[in-house]
Parts: structure tokens; sequence; C-alpha cells
């Protein structure tokens, strides 16, 4: 397992397993199965529709956010399967109208709200820094680094 970048909200490693390749993500933050369920529930419909993203794979028991072991509860795994990507090159004239589509596609495929919106939205984040980002080639590397959503067209 390898670690592929760590930020505030969580980490995240890539395992692979034979010929099969995972994204493994340690949340920071609490979570909930019910929770988790409506988002899988989401990103399938939006896979459903064409857009590419990571699908989130179940454990063994079913259930797709498990307490990390030894923890008190503090962390949370999850498990999805690996989508490859690459940087973004912001010099590209298409890379706006592939991001605009991207968010079109988004929003149009937007289901309706259920229930009040989590706290997490509504309650501002603590003055207290996040932690260290650990670019791999400095700033420069880190403000170009692109994620699969940029560098594809789905659909």
């Amino acid at each position: 397992m390898t670690e592929v970048t760590r930020g505030a909200a969580g980490r995240i490693w890539r395992l692979d397993l034979g010929t099969d390749r995972y994204a493994v993500k340690e949340l920071f933050l609490e979570s909930d199965e019910e929770s988790v369920r409506r988002e899988v529930a989401f990103t399938a419909h939006l896979q459903a529709a064409g857009i590419r993203l990571p699908a989130s794979v179940p454990g063994s028991d079913g259930r797709f956010l498990v307490p990390l072991a030894g923890d008190a509860g503090a962390s949370w795994l999850r498990l999805y399967q690996w989508i490859d990507g690459g940087p973004a090159d912001l010099a590209d004239p298409g890379l706006a109208t592939r991001l605009g589509d991207i968010l079109g596609r988004l929003h149009a495929h937007a289901l309706s709200a259920q229930g009040a919106p989590d706290p997490w939205y509504e309650t501002p984040r603590s003055r207290a820094p996040s932690p260290p980002i650990r670019p791999r080639a400095g700033p420069a590397a880190f403000a170009t680094s692109g994620r699969s959503a940029c560098t594809s067209r789905a659909g």
C-alpha cells in the first residue's frame, strides 16, 4: 500500500492486489453508515449517467464505512475502485470547456435534497491551521496537479 495524498479531512493510499487497484481512504472526520450509503447511491446514480468517478466498494459484511482497527472511533476507512488520473495542463485551451461540461452534467443529474443538511455544511471550520500537505515537487507542482475529472471526458 502506497500513500498518495493527505489533507485536512483524510488520507488516501493506493492498494494493489494483483491486477486490482483500490483507493483506501482514512476519514479524519466523523461519519456514519447511513450518510455513506446515501453517498454511494448518489455516486451510483452519477455513474449510471456516464460520469466517471471511483465506485465505492463494500466490506465483506456489506458496510462501506469501517472503523480503523485499534482506534477509538476517531478514524474510519472507506474503499473505492482506483481511477488513474494525471495532472491537468492549465495551458490547455479546452480545459475550461471540459470542466464546465463535467460541472453541468453533475448539476443536471443532481437529486432533490432529502432531510436537513449535514451540520458540517453549516458549521464554520476551526481557525486552527490544517495539517501540512506535502507537495511532491514543491508548490508549483502542487498548484498544477490535476485530478482524473480534469483530464478525461466521461460519457
